[in-house]
């Protein structure tokens, strides 16, 4: 692929995964769905930031509507440079949004 194509996660495809993902504003055990006061493996938060041994402090209180759409766009990141970095052929942003999903 050439390096003219490097597209964002739209907000209309963000839009759709966090409508996916429920926004959980406290912490919870993704495996039970129950929240927790406690870290456990599987402690998440937000849109399904999975929240580590070391974050627990920062996150045990509970976060904002506006500190999970950070977490979740930080999230994809990595997600959305390494799509970039693999795609061999153009895509349209739909597609390459369904790609980051």
């Amino acid at each position: 692929m050439s390096d003219s194509q490097d597209l964002s996660f739209s907000e209309q495809g963000a839009s759709l995964l966090k409508g996916i993902e429920t926004l959980r504003l406290s912490p919870y055990d993704d495996q039970s769905g129950n929240e927790i006061t406690e870290y456990c493996k599987g402690a998440t938060i937000g849109y399904g930031h999975l929240i580590l041994e070391s974050e627990w402090d920062t996150y045990s209180g509970g976060i904002t509507k506006e500190q999970a759409d950070a977490l979740f766009m930080q999230d994809a990141q990595p997600i959305v440079s390494g799509v970039n970095r693999l795609l061999t052929v153009v895509l349209a942003q739909n597609e390459f949004d369904t790609a980051i999903s």
